[in-house]
């Protein structure tokens, strides 16, 4: 689909060149469109490849993350289509969320260690999103997603391609890639949260910065994850190990399974 500037410039020549000029200008805008679909293949090709890419069906990363000024260990277990589930381990306390296919359940130790919950819709829905291995981009139309080349920006002091991507669920976020590596150097997103009153709602931006990739059995990932919200820094992921195709069974991810390693 063309971007918005190049519509606006359509409307402003349109009365001043012939039908013709138009009609290059369309076809201008389709080859602008295949630009997005060779991006989305250039990135495709440098994480390891597409048809590598599938022959994963789990992975399992495992790493330390840093929470203000607060250190945990974090394990994250990820299978087809979409199951995940997040255990992140304290010193004092013992944070565990799944999503099993259907419901989305969490059971925070320090709290109640007996007392599993079942996650809101919009917790639900983040988590479900996070358990995509390909990412929104490829297979972008078959997910219901739209894509667009949204310009060009220095990010992190490197040259990126900057694509707009709107899911299927109305999220918006924009992706930064490297112009010479190909690979993700930053995610911005705003997201809309519950405030302090029922009906009340806020918009956050939360952005994410990728840093120092490094090839897991061909697999390119990224050894640290910087995520600001609204410019501050809220968290710092280090991966440290990953695993791919070890979980074979969907079960893992049930609420009765929660705890289990």
């Amino acid at each position: 689909m063309p971007s918005f500037s190049i519509i606006k410039k359509i409307f402003s020549i349109v009365h001043f060149t012939s039908f013709s000029v138009l009609i290059a200008l369309f076809f201008a805008a389709d080859v602008y469109s295949q630009n997005v679909d060779s991006l989305i293949s250039l990135n495709s090709d440098a994480r390891g490849g597409y048809k590598a890419l599938k022959t994963i069906q789990s992975i399992t990363m495992e790493g330390k993350a840093t929470i203000g000024n607060q250190e945990a260990t974090y394990k994250v277990y990820i299978l087809r289509p979409n199951y995940i589930r997040i255990d992140l381990i304290e010193k004092s306390n013992k944070l565990f969320q799944t999503y099993d296919g259907v419901d989305a359940w969490t059971l925070n130790e320090n709290v109640d260690p007996n007392k599993i919950e079942m996650m809101g819709y919009q917790e639900k829905e983040r988590l479900v999103t996070e358990a995509d291995i390909d990412g929104p981009l490829i297979n972008y139309v078959e997910k219901g997603h739209s894509v667009i080349l949204d310009g060009i920006e220095i990010t992190e002091g490197k040259k990126t391609f900057v694509l707009l991507v709107t899911q299927s669920d109305g999220t918006r976020k924009r992706l930064y890639l490297d112009e010479k590596s190909h690979l993700l150097v930053k995610e911005s997103t705003y997201r809309t949260v519950k405030g302090n009153s029922p009906l009340a709602t806020n918009v956050i931006k939360a952005e994410s910065i990728f840093e120092g990739y490094t090839k897991y059995e061909g697999y390119s990932l990224p050894k640290l994850i910087s995520t600001f919200i609204d410019g501050r820094l809220i968290s710092i992921l280090k991966i440290e190990k990953v695993e791919f195709n070890t979980i074979k069974s969907k079960d893992f991810f049930s609420k009765e399974n929660i705890k289990q390693n």
